[in-house]
């Protein structure tokens, strides 16, 4: 029960903190949020988050959103102190000079429900997108739809003018004879479709791994939000969590750069495989 109570108490905070800046929004001219966003300094996909009840925002953000909106700080700052109390119950103890703070995350049930919001959070992306895909099953083999029209997003999104990159990473697995003829066939057509598509925002790199199970997959948007995806033995079954905190973000971009460093180029692993037989 006190878990429920938890996480009733995070939900009604997220819509009363929302509730109350869309209503400054409103009284402002209802400014747009790519506005809102360039006048605060924090993304769009952070003013939407706040401004549709996904995201507690922190004293920081909460400020820069209501004084872009024209308002002194003052106005809602009773209300958001009441409201993080019951966010975050109560203060961790920590060592002198350690940060410490609550991750908010939202969780899924399956993959239906994992890739359908991801690709609602590929919408909202302006810079970066960050993926993984380590596993036994290609993502041809994943037959929701959500999932197909996740996969189609991305490359869409690569598609679009401006500023933009996306980087993905795939794990070939060694392991298995028909996962790796599954996973490399699906690399040959993915390559065909990049040229083809002419995709000059959209990176994929290669590694092998020995591994007989599944990693654990990442999509990371903008620096800001994650999505870990878990994975089970069927190539349907696959859950995961979105995880709304820009410091856990960057921890993991991190860690992304660090494999994007040490595998190998689509074409050049694919022309390499070729000649191995």
């Amino acid at each position: 029960m006190a878990g429920r109570a938890s996480i009733h108490a995070r939900s009604e905070a997220l819509r009363r903190f929302s509730e109350e800046i869309r209503k400054l929004r409103l009284r402002s001219g209802q400014p747009t949020i790519k506005h809102i966003a360039e006048k605060s300094g924090y993304s769009p996909t952070t003013i939407s988050d706040v401004l549709n009840g996904k995201r507690f925002p922190s004293v920081d953000v909460a400020k820069c959103i209501v004084v872009t909106l024209g308002y002194d700080f003052s106005e809602v700052s009773q209300l958001w102190f009441s409201l993080s109390e019951s966010v975050h119950n109560e203060v961790p103890l920590v060592p002198v000079g350690v940060q410490d703070g609550l991750v908010s995350a939202t969780w899924y049930r399956n993959n239906g429900e994992f890739y359908s919001a991801a690709r609602q959070s590929v919408d909202s992306a302006t810079e970066e997108i960050r993926a993984t895909y380590v596993r036994q099953y290609s993502p041809d083999d994943v037959s929701s739809k959500e999932a197909a029209e996740y996969f189609e997003s991305v490359l869409k999104w690569a598609e679009a003018p401006g500023v933009r990159s996306v980087n993905r990473i795939f794990g070939v697995p060694i392991r298995g004879q028909w996962a790796r003829e599954r996973v490399l066939n699906y690399l040959r057509q993915h390559r065909r479709e990049i040229e083809e598509r002419h995709l000059r925002n959209y990176q994929v790199r290669v590694y092998e791994y020995t591994a007989g199970g599944d990693g654990l997959n990442m999509v990371l948007f903008d620096r800001e939000v994650s999505f870990i995806a878990v994975s089970a033995r069927g190539p349907q079954q696959l859950t995961g969590m979105r995880l709304d905190d820009e410091t856990f973000t960057r921890y993991l971009v991190e860690h992304f750069d660090q494999l994007l460093a040490g595998s190998e180029l689509l074409a050049d692993y694919l022309d390499g495989v070729g000649r191995r037989g």
